[in-house]
C-alpha cells in the first residue's frame, strides 16, 4: 500500500488520512465478528479461575480509547512519516491476524456474575452488554497496546516509564475485569511484537 503511495504526487498529509481511515476500517469490522461469535473454547486455567473480577479496573480498560484517540492524533501530525507507515502497517496487520484467528478459532471467556451496584460495577456490566465473551484469543486491548507501546518507546524516549506504567495498566485490565484469560494477554502480546517487527519490514526502503 505504502510503495503505490509514495509513487503518486499526492500530499504526505494526505497519505497518513489514507493510512488512518484503513486502520479505523479495521477497528470497525471488530463488531460484526465480536456478534458472529458462535461455539469455541474458553482458554481458562486454575490461575484464571482464581483472578477476581476487580470492577475497578474498568477505568483503564475504557480509558485505553481515549488514549488511543489522542496516540492516533499525535501519531497523524507529528510522527516521523517512515516510521508512521510501520505503525499503521503493524495495527493492520495485527488486525488481520487476529480476526483469523476469531473467524477460525473462535474463543471466549467465561465472565463472573457482578454483585455491586457501584458505578465500577455498573460499567463492567455495561461492557459485558455491548462486547460478547468471544474474540477473546489473542486479546485486542493487549496487542494494540503492544504496538503503541513499542513504537512510543522508540518515538517518545522521554515518556518510558510514563508509557510502560499505562501500557502495564491496561494488559492487568484485561484480567481484573474478566474479559480475558491469561492465555489471551500471552497471544496479544506475542502478536504485538510480532506485527511491530512486520510493519518496520514491509515498509522498509527498497
Amino acid at each position: 500500500m505504502w510503495r503505490a503511495l509514495d509513487r503518486t504526487s499526492i500530499p504526505e498529509r494526505v497519505k497518513r488520512l489514507i493510512g488512518l481511515a484503513a486502520l479505523l476500517g479495521a477497528m470497525l469490522l471488530y463488531l460484526p465478528i465480536n456478534r458472529a461469535g458462535r461455539g469455541g473454547l474458553a482458554l481458562e486455567t486454575a490461575l484464571d479461575r482464581a483472578i477476581p473480577l476487580w470492577p475497578v479496573w474498568i477505568v483503564p480498560y475504557l480509558g485505553v480509547f481515549l488514549a488511543l484517540l489522542i496516540l492516533l492524533i499525535a501519531v497523524y501530525l507529528w510522527m516521523p512519516y517512515r516510521m508512521f507507515q510501520a505503525f499503521i502497517s503493524a495495527n493492520l496487520i495485527a488486525f488481520a491476524v487476529s480476526y483469523l484467528i476469531y473467524l477460525v478459532f473462535p474463543t471466549y471467556t467465561n465472565r463472573p456474575a457482578i454483585a455491586g451496584g457501584d458505578p465500577f460495577s455498573e460499567a463492567v456490566r455495561w461492557l459485558y452488554s455491548q462486547d460478547r465473551a468471544y474474540n477473546a484469543f489473542p486479546s485486542g486491548h493487549t496487542y494494540l497496546t503492544t504496538i503503541a507501546w513499542l513504537f512510543l518507546w522508540r518515538w517518545q524516549p522521554r515518556l518510558r516509564v510514563l508509557t510502560t506504567a499505562l501500557a502495564a495498566l491496561v494488559l492487568l485490565s484485561t484480567l481484573f475485569t474478566r474479559q480475558h484469560n491469561v492465555a489471551d494477554l500471552v497471544g496479544g502480546v506475542a502478536l504485538g511484537v510480532l506485527s511491530t517487527w512486520a510493519g518496520w519490514k514491509l515498509t522498509a526502503p527498497e
